[in-house]
């Protein structure tokens, strides 16, 4: 399929009003972006916060089953979760300098930034207590507190309890010699203020009982066909003489600290990195709190008792009325039974040469194979790895790895490689934000079997996703290689919409294996990036990669297209990206869109873009695609003159892919990948189900319905594959023109 039939596509299915002729006067001069012209970029932190109210949007869709509304709404508590860990502590301190230094209209005080998150926590209690609870009970389950159950049920609760939890929990009582402890990231601890009585010295005592980490929040308990949930901190008060015998309460109220989260590395003395990253995770000195949940209103002694126990300023203190909500309420949406009110489920399907052959490495090598996660099983890319570890012919694998996960198959395939005798080499990224702990562990196991672990380039995290099997075949040496734009990770490869392409290709085997070098072989190099690009990139047959001049790349990508498109041709650039940040290609897709180039961009996440300004950037849309999957596949499509140019990779645009991480990506050169891709792009271009879309005033509007011609992308997806593999006719792909309507007239689905 050509680039014609995408730009008919984008002509029948987005906007059918729209011509897409280029116009035959020449261009005339780009208008310039301002960086920090709030007219021209968005800031980061609203889109980061308007893509999770995308999310939240999602729970409060009537129309999504509803065990998948508490997956949303868990998602969106554990998406605010990492904005206040990594955004907020450094939101303050800008804050105070944009005041020194920008007017107030492109300031953005941290006090604005927060009373839109309230506002949106304020949406999702309601959602939770007004409309989530009372659909549980009408057919799957009652949420409710212990004095509102029988004694039977309650006698029941407080005997699991017993067996189970009570364990677990230390209770501490705060006095001279029981100080306030520290209150650790992310855990919930029950505040107790204890009544005076004659054990007690003073007028007002207080007791401190953490929330163990491996108990559940959600207590369930069965009885005559009916389930029931009841929070733990409402299992402890009720049942608080078996944890104080002597107490009785005068308040009580659960509270919750988020710290910072950034990742402080020793000094440059400290030689081994990864006894560094394991200190710097120990530190907890810089840990300071960036935010104080709590259950209920706090009185006025207790919230500054906390606030100088916890060194935190009354902003930041976030309070509920009636329940401090988490991404705990994820096992609220994995309740076993009720299928019909949870998404149908799918089972990935393997591909169809790779199944047949009895060899991966000759299905690989008569042809290149394309992988669309999850809809094809990441059990062909373990397959792939796991016969490279047996396969006597194999004499060396070489690997990247950012998050594998727990039980890593990939993981245990190298070990079992390295214990066989076989060269493995393993670029293991200790500072994968979250994941560090993990990490640390694989490298430690990997080493203790025999393989070659090291940790990239310091300075820049490893975020290639490479694999590189080295087979002996006759008298010489085949190169494999599995490239991704998702992790090595089972577990997500299930939740997570990635492409990944398995080749024996030997121009990108080649450059796949002149990447290994450089992150093995190139030390800490403080040279200008122009020297290092100079120094890498001649090197490089295919791929491109960063930090060694991927936005050049695109820069010169784009840019051709802006030519192409100011001499009077047609024009097209589709990009599909987690993330678009970068102002510089920001500025590149400006300039694009007022030469006459069509720019349409599946950007799920952060996107500081404006899309739509009349002269400015009319000629670009906007779409964001939150669906049961996490889009996180990265696709680059130029018209390139109707040749249809498709690259894929690990990279978004933003400044980091681009100057601080080792990216890599290929080119898509095989028909069978082309017409895949292009397909792919097509459908979810279509998308009139799931999509939002940004408007030229910086918001997101989910598009309204109405006729029976809706596409899901992903439904669409599960059934494009199942089709392929059963051997069904395969559907026509030509996609028609959603039927959507942004005027009043028509049914909005939910709130945007």
């Amino acid at each position: 399929m050509n680039s014609a039939t995408l730009t008919a596509s984008r002509r029948k299915s987005v906007h059918p009003l729209r011509s897409t002729q280029a116009p035959s006067h020449a261009a005339k001069p780009a208008k310039q972006m301002n960086e920090n012209d709030h007219h021209s970029l968005l800031r980061e932190e609203q889109s980061w916060l308007a893509f999770n109210e995308r999310v939240l949007s999602e729970a409060e869709n009537a129309q999504t089953p509803l065990l998948e509304r508490f997956k949303f709404l868990s998602i969106f508590y554990s998406n605010l979760d990492e904005f206040f860990m990594v955004k907020v502590a450094a939101l303050q301190t800008e804050s105070q300098i944009l005041a020194e230094q920008e007017s107030a209209s492109n300031s953005l005080p941290i006090q604005q930034l927060k009373s839109r998150v309230r506002s949106l926590i304020e949406r999702a209690e309601e959602l939770f207590e007004k409309s989530l609870v009372p659909g549980l009970a009408q057919s799957i389950a009652t949420i409710t507190r212990p004095e509102e159950l029988n004694k039977q049920l309650r006698r029941a609760i407080r005997a699991t309890f017993s067996s189970r939890e009570l364990g677990l929990l230390t209770p501490l009582v705060v006095d001279r010699s029981h100080p306030f402890p520290y209150f650790e990231n992310q855990k919930s601890y029950l505040v107790i203020q204890f009544k005076p009585s004659a054990s007690t010295t003073r007028a007002h005592s207080f007791g401190l009982i953490e929330l163990p980490s491996t108990a559940q929040r959600l207590m369930r308990v069965d009885s005559r066909g009916k389930s029931y949930y009841v929070f733990l901190e409402d299992v402890i008060l009720d049942n608080l003489d078996l944890v104080f015998p002597w107490a009785k309460i005068s308040r009580s109220v659960l509270i919750r600290v988020t710290r910072n989260r950034e990742l402080n590395l020793l000094d440059d003395d400290f030689d081994d990195l990864l006894l560094s990253v394991e200190q710097g995770l120990k530190d907890k000195t810089t840990r300071h709190a960036v935010r104080l949940e709590s259950s209920k209103p706090l009185p006025h002694a207790v919230k500054h008792l906390l606030m100088r126990q916890i060194k935190i300023e009354e902003h930041a203190i976030y309070e509920s009325n009636e329940r401090l909500l988490t991404s705990e309420l994820m096992q609220i949406s994995a309740h076993s039974g009720c299928e019909h009110q949870r998404d149908p489920v799918f089972k990935p399907q393997p591909h169809k040469r790779l199944k047949k052959a009895d060899n991966p490495f000759i299905a690989i090598k008569q042809q290149d194979v394309w992988l669309h996660h999850p809809y094809e099983s990441f059990s062909d890319v373990v397959h792939f790895l796991e016969s490279a570890a047996q396969d006597p012919d194999v004499v060396a694998i070489k690997q990247t790895l950012y998050r594998t996960g727990n039980n890593s198959p990939v993981v245990s395939a190298l070990i079992r490689a390295a214990e066989l005798g076989k060269q493995v080499v393993a670029i293991v990224e200790l500072t994968a934000r979250f994941d560090e702990h993990r990490n640390i562990d694989w490298a430690r196991r990997l080493k203790e079997a025999g393989a070659t672990v090291v940790f990239g380039i310091e300075g820049w995290k490893t975020h290639a996703k490479m694999s590189l099997v080295i087979r002996r075949e006759g008298q010489e040496l085949r190169r494999y290689a599995h490239l991704s734009t998702g992790n090595y990770n089972a577990r997500t490869a299930r939740i997570y919409t990635d492409l990944s392409l398995l080749t024996a290709n030997p121009e990108i085997t080649s450059d796949v294996g002149v990447l290994f070098n450089l992150l093995t072989g190139l030390p800490r190099l403080m040279m200008p990036q122009s020297e290092l690009t100079s120094l890498t990139k001649p090197r490089l047959s295919l791929l491109q990669a960063a930090p060694f001049g991927l936005r050049e790349f695109f820069k010169q990508m784009i840019g051709r297209e802006t030519r192409i498109a100011a001499k009077g041709s047609h024009a097209r650039i589709v990009l599909k990206l987690n993330s678009l940040t970068d102002p510089e290609l920001i500025q590149s897709l400006y300039e694009a869109s007022q030469a006459g180039v069509k720019v349409d961009l599946i950007v799920r996440g952060v996107c500081r873009l404006r899309a739509g300004l009349k002269g400015f950037s009319e000629n670009i849309r906007v779409i964001s695609i939150i669906d049961r999957f996490l889009e996180h596949s990265r696709i680059y499509y130029f018209s390139a003159q109707g040749r249809g140019e498709i690259f894929v990779g690990s990279a978004d645009f933003m400044p980091r892919n681009m100057n601080r991480r080792v990216e890599c990506v290929w080119p898509v050169l095989d028909s069978e990948g082309k017409k895949k891709l292009t397909e792919i792009l097509q459908i979810h271009l279509a998308d009139n189900v799931k999509a939002h879309e940004l408007s030229a005033d910086g918001k997101y509007k989910r598009l309204a319905l109405f006729g029976n011609e809706h596409t899901r992308s992903q439904s669409k997806f599960i059934e494009l594959y199942a089709e392929k593999v059963h051997g069904k006719n395969s559907r026509d792909l030509q996609l028609k023109k959603p039927r959507c309507n942004s005027q009043s007239r028509t049914q909005r689905i939910s709130r945007s």
